[in-house]
């Protein structure tokens, strides 16, 4: 598990969000709400609907943009800190996504585990 880098959902812009993933070489941020509680997910995969016309909406709120492109992004997926790893694996699995949240008692995200952790550690074993 690694820790999540995190922005505001609201009003959080969807540049600032582009921008922490660029400085920080991840593919994705968890959003939080003001309570820093998890609030949705933004990641390289959602940009799929930006193109030249919609560049526009890099200075909007990134739930702007999800909820016109990803509406899925706004309901992250998670488990919690004392989560087994099966149950980890699972959830990625049932989910068909590449990270899950991982959070603490008030549904604030401490941590994150993708698929290239999961064949890392098998990689590893493996060799």
């Amino acid at each position: 598990m690694f820790p999540p880098s995190t922005s505001r959902a609201y009003p959080y812009l969807q540049y600032n969000a582009l921008h922490l993933m660029q400085t920080k070489l991840i593919s994705g941020v968890a959003l939080v709400d003001d309570d820093g509680k998890l609030a949705g997910n933004f990641s390289a995969t959602d940009l799929r609907g930006l193109y030249l016309e919609k560049f526009p909406m890099l200075l909007q709120p990134v739930s702007d943009y999800l909820e016109e492109f990803s509406p899925s992004s706004l309901n992250a997926y998670c488990v919690k800190a004392d989560a087994t790893f099966a149950n980890v694996v699972k959830e990625l699995v049932e989910s068909k996504l590449h990270r899950v949240w991982v959070i603490d008692d008030d549904y604030k995200p401490i941590g994150i585990v993708s698929l290239t952790d999961i064949c890392a550690i098998f990689s590893k074993k493996a060799f």
